[in-house]
């Protein structure tokens, strides 16, 4: 379980991968906006992939056209 991660949260837990700082932001404040999704960022493949192992996810949202990695990797 990662430090961003309390299980007595009863929000989702949601990772999302994007590389578009823009792009993230924007469905950070729609997801914060119905208050029930915990939202962590990785703005990489790489560090997605290394967070997507280190705990248990409730949604996994990620962007396809990542810089390296691709979303589907």
């Amino acid at each position: 379980m990662t430090d961003n991660q309390d299980r007595s949260d009863p929000r989702l837990q949601v990772l999302l991968v994007e590389d578009s700082l823009v792009d993230a932001h924007l469905l950070i404040a729609i997801l914060d906006a119905e208050g029930a999704y915990q939202v962590t960022l990785a703005q990489d493949g790489m560090r997605g992939t290394l967070l997507a192992t280190e705990q248990d996810w409730d949604l996994i949202i990620t962007d396809l056209n990542l810089p390296g990695d691709s979303g589907l990797d």
